[in-house]
């Protein structure tokens, strides 16, 4: 026991924590501060890319990147109050997707932290400066590494106001954009964010999956939810995706169903159907070359 609380004591001793001020932004009401946030120990070094603002004196985080993106694929099903702001990537602010590119960063600003007017303010300083922040993320003295960090190097692509929730990205009641329920209740299809390549809207069973754990015990998890498709760029379309048969929501949901019909029954809190909010166009892999197809 001793020799392990010397090794643990040795180890915390090993960790480096340093800060790094990559950008300060004068957003009206206050000051605006992205920073890197470096975790260094003998064998590993961590990385976190923030967001702050100065309020009282001292800064607080808005957000972290965390690798995301944020709703922008289905922002029209978002509420005002959200207020939502997209910054787009166009000529001017192209975007490299490439394995060693660049990460999107969808904000999410906590409405613990920032106020409706502040967060507009803040919304409004990001939106000019957007090529500042670019740049502060993309080069920085002494960073030759950079390149093969693409999550050192994010882009803001959007902002919101509410607080970030894992499960936004999953399966599970919490969602940031729409919620269908299906059949007799018994399964729904959710909006996800981290849908690149993957598809903007998940199909779920609204009976938590179970697995089995070690030593025998049973638990639930959140499951990653069986793809429907991708929606299109101006959000008036759902490209279908063929039914994964493999996927436990397929065997739970729709084994001897047809796909279509099953989600042509599920509807939001106000009763309307998917299909009435996302014209369904069917048979995904043939419509590659259609105007604002996402991928995957």
């Amino acid at each position: 026991m001793a020799v392990a609380l010397a090794v643990l004591g040795a180890s915390a001793a090993c960790t480096k924590n340093e800060t790094r001020v990559l950008l300060d932004l004068e957003c009206g009401p206050f000051q605006a501060r992205f920073e890197e946030r470096a975790q260094k120990s003998l064998s590993n070094t961590t990385y976190d890319e923030v967001l702050l603002v100065e309020k009282g004196g001292r800064f607080v985080e808005v957000d972290r990147a965390d690798h995301r993106g944020g709703p922008e694929r289905y922002s029209r099903l978002l509420r005002s109050e959200a207020g939502f702001r997209l910054f787009p990537f166009d000529a001017k602010r192209p975007r490299d997707d490439s394995y060693h590119g660049r990460s999107a960063w969808g904000i999410f600003a906590k409405p613990s932290v920032v106020s409706r007017p502040e967060y507009d303010a803040l919304a409004a300083c990001l939106a000019g400066n957007v090529a500042a922040i670019d740049e502060a993320f993309a080069s920085r003295p002494g960073e030759g590494s950079l390149s093969v960090w693409p999550d050192r190097r994010p882009q803001i692509s959007s902002i919101v106001r509410a607080a970030y929730d894992p499960e936004y990205d999953l399966c599970g009641p919490k969602t940031l954009g729409g919620r269908w329920t299906c059949g007799q209740g018994e399964g729904y299809i959710k909006t996800r964010l981290g849908a690149a390549g993957g598809g903007s809207f998940i199909l779920c069973t609204a009976e938590p999956r179970k697995s089995e754990r070690m030593g025998g015990v049973t638990g639930t998890y959140i499951p990653n939810g069986m793809v429907v498709g991708g929606d299109a760029a101006d959000q008036s379309a759902v490209f279908l995706a063929k039914p994964d048969t493999t996927s436990y929501e397929y065997q739970t949901l729709l084994a001897g169903k047809d796909a279509k019909t099953y989600y042509a029954s599920c509807r939001d809190a106000s009763g309307r159907t998917f299909f009435e909010t996302f014209k369904p166009i069917d048979e995904l892999a043939e419509t590659a070359a259609a105007p604002g197809k996402p991928p995957g």
